[in-house]
């Protein structure tokens, strides 16, 4: 100070978005819906329920989620004076309402009842060649022989080529990060949306490293996302003090202090990142595997400790950094809260690992099962 320029918010003690910020959730709206569609439609994916949800409900949300944003900032900047604040403020958390109803209703019952993105195309087969045969003159004699060309007529099969049997686990996984995007990006501000979407193209591009190089059962890809996870959280405008928390969060879709809404949706702001990305733990297996590979859920199971144990190993280094440093003048300005966002974090990741997750494997192991079998 005073040489400091936020460029998260409109200035450096202000806690509105700037204006030009507001054109960011408009790009996302058409742009990260093209982005997931893309990678699905390389592995021949982008079909059924896949396109229903990312190409009208995800984009639809989207575009909701940026027109709440720009009633957020008349209302605040006073630029529709023949609309009252009320009016303002009823509309925009009516759109974040259905934002979050699209979210976790719409995009979870479209989740639990879709079936995998497969295409399956009947090809008819060529018909089958003449067979030469020998046919001996005489039965006794097999040196005379005389040999004719025979035609075994054959009825062609048709050939069943299923579009997208590659990817079968990956994408249909996929759909639930998706689905908690939607409303983990309405909960962020503007900027935040931004930084949360290139979180989202983060994920998937390393995805497709993994795959590529055949890591999916090493520790660095849960490793990875946690890592991604931490950077993204100070990205979308949070440190690991009380005084960085949005609490305006909570009204966005409330007008008054509901619990546990409120209190939830505080969460979901200030721990984006890090719930995306344990989210995203089980695609590291499943993206890019046969339909019936063996031992899928142990492997889920052995990526998702992993991740876990990341934040576990830091939140106990920074409980012994606290107590080595207790006496230390800065102890409840820097080392306290660090340890608490730790232990909060950790607590955090294993809950949405646990039920969130495993139960989101559920149901897309499930879903693939009927169609192919069991691995």
């Amino acid at each position: 100070m005073p040489f400091c320029k936020s460029t998260y918010y409109s200035s450096v003690n202000s806690s509105t978005s700037a204006w030009w910020q507001l054109i960011i959730p408009f790009v996302i709206a058409l742009f990260l819906p093209s982005a997931i569609s893309s990678s699905y439609a390389r592995s021949r994916n982008y079909t059924g329920f896949a396109q229903l949800w990312i190409g009208s409900a995800f984009r639809i949300g989207l575009f909701m989620s940026a027109m709440y944003w720009i009633l957020d900032a008349a209302d605040d900047n006073g630029w529709l004076p023949a609309i009252s604040s009320t009016t303002l403020k009823t509309t925009r958390v009516l759109i974040a309402q259905v934002v979050l109803g699209l979210a976790f209703f719409v995009g979870y019952a479209t989740y639990i009842w879709a079936s995998p993105f497969i295409e399956v195309e009947e090809q008819a087969a060529e018909a089958a060649p003449a067979i030469a045969e020998s046919i001996p003159m005489d039965p006794n004699d097999p040196t005379s022989q005389i040999f004719t060309s025979v035609t075994k007529p054959e009825a062609p099969k048709p050939k069943l080529i299923i579009m997208g049997y590659a990817n079968t686990h990956g994408t249909r996984y996929f759909l639930l990060v998706t689905v908690w995007s939607l409303a983990l990006l309405l909960l962020q501000k503007p900027m935040g949306q931004g930084t949360l979407s290139l979180l989202l193209l983060s994920i998937i591009s390393l995805l497709e490293i993994l795959d590529a190089n055949n890591l999916r059962s090493s520790p660095l890809g849960p490793i990875a996302l946690a890592l991604l996870g931490q950077y993204y959280f100070f990205k979308t405008g949070h440190q690991a003090t009380l005084a960085s928390i949005q609490w305006e969060t909570a009204f966005i879709p409330l007008s008054t202090i509901k619990y546990p809404w409120s209190p939830l949706f505080v969460i979901m702001n200030t721990f984006a990142p890090q719930i995306l990305c344990a989210l995203a733990v089980p695609a590291i297996v499943f993206w890019k595997v046969p339909p019936r590979t063996p031992g899928l859920l142990n492997a889920v199971a052995k990526q998702l400790a992993t991740h876990a144990l990341f934040y576990t190993a830091v939140a106990l280094a920074t409980v012994v950094e606290a107590n080595w440093l207790r006496r230390h003048l800065m102890l409840y300005r820097i080392f306290m809260p660090r340890m608490l966002l730790a232990v909060v974090v950790s607590v955090i990741v294993q809950i949405v690992s646990c039920f969130v997750a495993l139960g989101g494997v559920r149901w897309s192991v499930l879903s693939v099962a009927e169609v192919f079998g069991w691995g």
